[in-house]
């Protein structure tokens, strides 16, 4: 007792037992020649080391001389702990394929899908509030239009599901609670996208009617959508939540509770995942990474406002007054005048946010290099010496 039995191995034991037999495993699969649905990649056997199967494995193959000591008088005839397991490479031979790339540009949307989302929530309450301007609306009229970034916000949520739902069947094996989760959401969100739908339409209605057999004002049926969209807004809280105190997202993913994780499972599927649970980091650079994107956010979205939305509501003001004022107007030739028109600023829209990025991480860049003593410019001296000695170097040559 208190004795831990060792064995001294050769030089290279490591690599001709350990690396080589998962190198040729790999190697075997990269070169085969079956197409890309049946053939495991890198991503396969990287969620299969990520697995909970994986545990079930010991890291090294089988050598037949290696229950002999060199060092020792007398060979160890037992097996050490975790021995008597099988080796990871029959885990590998025998690891499903989980992972399935399907060949389609709608990949880079699912990507960016975050991106994308933001971008054409912001864009839509940008809108509202360059024509409420315009159109002089009061302030109850103009919150009840922006409140349709809810409608946006679960109507994009369900085409995020589909697509995921899209790229993972039928190539992929999914464990049950993964699909009955996606199941679940789809089904809610879509139930709570119909109700959204209807309330939104009667708050825009007569300001007396009656429907589901209640008779309500406008108002009532508008608070409605409100708390029905709230619900499945909670998603988004927690999230922004958890981004704000990253220490809350590392007590949620290693809590060993079953209601959280059941929760968990459902509505943030990539909590299954071993990795990225307690690589939060502290408050303090939250703070900073915090400033940092809510200067960039708040310029991109006033200047968007003033250069790339408000300019285009009197032009569209005028195209839907012709169509409404003047016979025989094409509403088809209408709307497409208003697409070809909004589409382009739309793009540079979503394009811009790169050059601004690229400014402020020059910014950031250079506070945290003089605040570092990186590089050879450390201080405002040294940019004045600098452009100082620029038109010298230029006339040298």
């Amino acid at each position: 007792e208190g004795y831990t039995q060792t064995r001294s191995l050769y030089a290279g034991h490591y690599l001709d037992y350990v690396v080589t037999p998962i190198y040729k495993i790999i190697c075997a699969n990269m070169k085969s020649n079956t197409d890309h649905v049946n053939k495991r990649n890198y991503d396969d056997f990287n969620e299969f080391f990520w697995s909970r199967e994986c545990l079930q494995y010991r890291y090294s193959t089988g050598d037949p001389n290696e229950r002999t000591d060199l060092e020792g008088g007398s060979g160890i005839t037992t097996p050490l702990p975790g021995e008597s397991q099988l080796p990871i490479t029959v885990g590998m031979l025998n690891a499903p394929k989980t992972f399935l790339e399907k060949r389609s540009w709608l990949r880079g949307i699912m990507a960016m899908s975050r991106l994308v989302e933001w971008h054409i929530v912001t864009f839509y309450l940008l809108s509202v509030l360059a024509f409420s301007h315009d159109l002089v609306w009061g302030w109850v009229y103009t919150l009840q239009v922006a409140s349709g970034v809810f409608w946006l916000f679960n109507s994009l949520a369900i085409c995020w599901g589909l697509l995921e739902v899209w790229s993972s069947y039928p190539g992929i094996h999914l464990p049950a609670t993964s699909i009955f989760g996606s199941i679940f959401v789809l089904v809610a969100r879509f139930l709570i996208l119909v109700y959204q739908t209807l309330y939104l339409m009667w708050t825009f209605g007569p300001s007396k009617g009656s429907y589901l057999g209640i008779e309500a004002d406008s108002t009532f049926w508008w608070w409605q959508y409100v708390w029905l969209s709230l619900l499945c807004m909670t998603p988004y809280f927690l999230e922004a939540l958890t981004n704000l105190c990253p220490a809350i997202t590392t007590k949620l993913y290693t809590s060993r509770n079953d209601y959280i994780q059941t929760f968990l499972n459902i509505l943030f599927p990539i909590s299954r995942l071993y990795v990225g649970k307690e690589v939060h980091e502290s408050l303090k650079h939250t703070t900073v990474y915090v400033f940092f994107w809510a200067t960039l956010i708040a310029w991109k979205l006033c200047f968007s406002y003033v250069f790339e939305v408000y300019s285009m509501v009197l032009p569209t003001i005028e195209l839907t007054d012709d169509y409404a004022n003047f016979p025989d107007q094409s509403f088809i030739k209408m709307s497409l005048l208003l697409l070809l028109r909004w589409l382009p600023q739309f793009i540079v829209y979503c394009i811009d946010m790169t050059i601004w990025y690229s400014v402020w991480q020059a910014f950031a860049g250079t506070s945290v290099g003089f605040s570092e003593h990186l590089g050879d410019i450390r201080s405002m001296k040294d940019i004045r010496n600098s452009f100082g000695r620029a038109p010298e170097h230029f006339c040298s040559k």
